[in-house]
């Protein structure tokens, strides 16, 4: 299973965190867009901007992330690989 991205709202925190029941998270190019997702989201929302005061952003308890998902950044053309 790839890694996952849970949100959970502790009072005037946003709380995301990195999951993959297999292994350490990975940031995949889907994590990061969902990561972007969520985060514009907020931002453009007037109700939730101004409820939200900090975003934190964690892992697994052993570890953030893995890193990149090597076998998704080998199949990249260097062009993709550049964004």
């Amino acid at each position: 299973m790839d890694t996952s991205l849970r949100a959970a709202t502790l009072d005037d925190v946003l709380l995301l965190q990195l999951e993959n029941p297999d292994g350490y998270p990975r940031l995949t190019r889907a994590v990061l867009s969902e990561l972007d997702r969520r985060l514009d989201a907020l931002l453009t929302s007037p109700e939730r901007h101004k409820t939200i005061r900090a975003i934190v952003i964690i892992g697994t308890p052993e570890a953030f992330a893995a890193g990149a998902d090597i076998e998704e950044v080998a199949a990249l053309t260097p062009v993709e690989a550049s964004r």
